[in-house]
């Protein structure tokens, strides 16, 4: 997939050079080797472009002669090891971008609330002097990935689905209050009073694990009273400030939740016998069906004669569990919905490369980036023939 592109730029008038660089994000990517930058679906299932993509150039500065001949390994922008190597150097830049939007980010709410007064107009020098004032205090200190995180969180706070950012305040918190986040499609798990009491005997104490939708976890999110639906969501997911921790994780953690927890275990009752009415004793083959209210009728009657005979009893183990299952949050506007990581794309790919490269010439091979969707693993039933399975 085509993650972004990077964009240099020569121009020359009358012998006289300047140059620009930029970056052009997309979210969700297309094929590196297509021939349109509308990326494919979201489920990777075939090639059609998906109902949104978000495209935007990116980080564009002007770059002097000077700062070019002082890039390591850059002779010539026509070069293309050249332009890798401005691109490197270039990265450190995203650093001090995350840096500054965090210190301007500051000095913006110090000024809204500063203004929020009921002075309407001030002189020029009473201005100047109150700008000064705001820019004393130093900035929270905070790590390189709590600055990312701020920059990619609080425009992901103000974003209404769409990258054309320049319009009427008005019309902005018209887009926000259109804005939610909503749960992907799920079955939750039907209440079954044999499944969790027969969980609970195999797992022991505290399972089986009950998720509760408005506790944790939430199928609508809403804007409300000015609040953002994402400012919403992040309150709900119990994340306060800046997490210190890499985006791309934060983007894994936030984009999806947890909605169930399933367990799996394997079970057989043997030495069992059928006492006739002349009191003959029939041998019975190894039970393992019926599901879960087999299993606890089975449980229940270790030691009754007239089901056991001498050294019959129930075997059980743990398959798998809890196994828990993830279900991905959408952003939707209208008729628009896609994945939230792929919003949360467009903010992460300013401040963050890490899974990013410059494509060399060679042309890819198609089947590093076809994957198969891979198949649903089906559950284990255990390893003999005469053991049972119970899936819940």
């Amino acid at each position: 997939m085509l993650d972004h592109i990077k964009v240099f730029v020569q121009a020359t008038y009358r012998g006289l050079n300047a140059y620009a660089y930029g970056k052009y994000v997309i979210s969700p990517e297309p094929t590196f080797l297509g021939k349109s930058t509308e990326g494919v679906d979201y489920g990777f299932r075939s090639l059609d472009p998906c109902a949104r993509t978000f495209r935007k150039m990116v980080n564009v500065r002007i770059i002097r002669e000077d700062e070019l001949a002082a890039v390591p390994g850059f002779s010539s922008i026509d070069d293309l090891n050249s332009r890798q190597a401005l691109a490197e150097h270039l990265r450190t830049d995203l650093t001090a971008f995350a840096t500054m939007y965090g210190r301007n980010f500051r000095l913006s709410q110090s000024l809204q609330d500063r203004f929020a007064g009921t002075q309407d107009t001030y002189s020029w020098p009473a201005f100047k002097q109150l700008i000064a004032g705001l820019d004393t205090a130093p900035p929270p200190a905070m790590t390189h990935n709590q600055l990312m995180n701020q920059f990619i969180l609080e425009n992901m706070k103000e974003f209404f689905m769409t990258t054309s950012w320049d319009v009427l305040p008005a019309q902005k918190a018209q887009g926000l209050n259109e804005v939610t986040i909503e749960l992907g499609h799920f079955s939750p798990k039907r209440a079954s009073n044999d499944s969790d009491q027969a969980i609970a005997v195999v797992f022991g104490g505290g399972h089986p694990i009950k998720l509760a939708e408005g506790r944790d976890y939430w199928r609508e999110i809403l804007p409300s009273g000015g609040t953002s639906a994402f400012a919403r969501f992040l309150q709900l997911r119990g994340v306060n400030g800046y997490p210190d921790k890499p985006p791309r994780q934060l983007q894994d953690e936030l984009c999806k939740t947890v909605v169930e927890y399933r367990y799996g275990f394997k079970w057989r009752a043997y030495g069992l016998i059928q006492v006739q009415p002349d009191g003959t004793v029939i041998p019975l083959p190894p039970q393992f069906g019926g599901g879960p209210a087999m299993f606890l009728y089975y449980l229940n009657n270790r030691g009754n004669p007239t089901v056991f005979g001498p050294g019959g009893g129930v075997d059980y183990a743990p398959s798998y569990g809890p196994r828990p299952t993830t279900v991905n949050y959408y952003i939707t506007r209208g008729g628009t919905i896609m994945p939230l990581a792929y919003a949360f794309n467009i903010f992460l790919k300013y401040v963050d490369e890490t899974i990013s490269y410059s494509p060399d010439e060679l042309v890819k091979d198609v089947n590093n980036w076809r994957i198969p969707i891979p198949p649903t693993p089906p559950p284990d039933t255990g390893t003999a023939p005469d053991w049972g399975g119970v899936d819940g």
